[in-house]
C-alpha cells in the first residue's frame, strides 16, 4: 500500500470530475434521503466489506488499485487494523453501508520516533537511525494512519473527526507500547490539516515531492500526536531481562568451560613434565 492520507477532492484539479465507483452513492439516490448521525456507527472492518473498502479507495485516490491483501491484514489485527463507518439508512432493516474509513499500521520504524522519545526531531534522519537515535525507545510502536476518507455525501457529520479519535483510542489501549500516531498529509489539503489540528496533532516537518498526483509531485506535511498513557507491556519487560540473563549465564557458562579445559591441559602438562 502507498501510505498516505488524503480526502477525497483534496487533490482534485478544478474542473476533473470525481471517479465515482463504490455503489453506496447509488444507494442513497435510489432511497431519496439524506444521512443522519443517528444512523452511524463505528466498527471494525468486517470481511465482507472488503469489496465496499476497495471501491471507496479507488474512489478517493486514483489511479491506485487496492489489493485484498491491505484489508486481509486488518482482519486479524496484528500490525493492521481499519476502522469503518457504518450507515444503516432507516428504510432498509438489515443492510449496511460502508461510508467512511481510515486504515491504520504499527510497527517500530517511523521516521517520527525520536519526537515521541525525546521531544525532538531531525528531519534528515532517515527512519532506520530515526529509530536508532532515539533513546529509551526498547519495544515502542508508532501507529501510522495509512489512508483515510469520507464519502462527500456524508461530509459535516464529524465522520473525519470521529474515525481518527477512534483509530487513537484503540492503537493506545490494544498495542503494547503505542507511544503515538503520526500520519502524511497533502500540503495542499487544507481540509485534511484542519481536521488533524482539530485533533491536536503537531506538524514535525516537510517531506518534499512526497505525492505523485497525476504526473505533478506534490509536498507532504509530516503531522505526529503522543498519547497521554500508552498502554506498556510489562511482558515485554520481562522477557528482554529474561533473555538478557539467560545470554549472560550462557557467556558465564561457556567462559567457565574454556577455563576448566584450559587448567585440565596445564595439569596434563605438568604431570608429563
Amino acid at each position: 500500500m502507498q501510505e498516505r492520507l488524503v480526502l477525497q477532492s483534496d487533490y482534485q484539479e478544478k474542473g476533473e470530475p470525481i471517479p465515482i465507483v463504490a455503489g453506496v452513492h447509488a444507494i442513497i439516490k435510489s432511497l431519496k434521503t439524506t444521512i443522519n448521525a443517528k444512523d452511524l456507527t463505528y466498527k471494525h472492518l468486517k470481511a465482507t466489506s472488503i469489496g465496499e473498502c476497495k471501491d471507496l479507495e479507488r474512489e478517493w485516490f486514483p489511479p491506485w488499485k487496492p489489493e485484498d491483501s491491505y484489508y486481509l491484514k486488518s482482519l486479524d489485527r496484528k500490525s493492521y487494523f481499519t476502522i469503518c463507518c457504518y450507515w444503516k439508512p432507516k428504510e432498509e432493516k438489515e443492510e449496511e453501508y460502508v461510508i467512511g474509513n481510515i486504515i491504520v499500521k504499527v510497527d517500530k520504524n517511523n521516521k517520527a520516533m525520536n519526537y515521541f522519545c525525546n521531544n525532538k526531531f531531525d528531519p534528515n534522519q532517515k527512519e532506520e537511525e530515526q529509530v536508532v537515535n532515539a533513546k529509551n525507545n526498547f519495544g515502542k510502536t508508532i501507529a501510522y494512519i495509512c489512508s483515510i476518507g469520507v464519502i462527500d455525501e456524508a461530509r459535516r457529520l464529524g465522520i473525519g473527526t470521529k474515525l481518527v479519535e477512534s483509530a487513537n483510542e484503540y492503537a493506545a489501549k490494544n498495542y503494547r507500547n503505542c507511544v503515538g500516531v503520526s500520519l502524511h498529509v497533502i500540503s495542499t489539503g487544507k481540509r485534511a490539516i484542519g481536521l488533524y489540528e482539530r485533533c491536536k496533532f503537531t506538524k514535525l516537518f516537510t517531506e518534499p515531492k512526497y505525492y505523485n498526483m497525476s504526473g505533478k509531485r506534490i509536498d507532504a506535511f509530516c503531522y505526529a500526536k503522543s498519547f497521554d498513557k500508552p498502554y506498556i507491556d510489562n511482558n515485554l519487560i520481562v522477557e528482554f531481562l529474561v533473555n538478557f540473563l539467560l545470554k549472560k549465564v550462557k557467556m558465564i557458562v561457556r567462559k567457565l568451560g574454556e577455563l576448566i579445559k584450559a587448567v585440565f591441559y596445564i595439569k596434563k602438562a605438568i604431570e608429563v613434565s
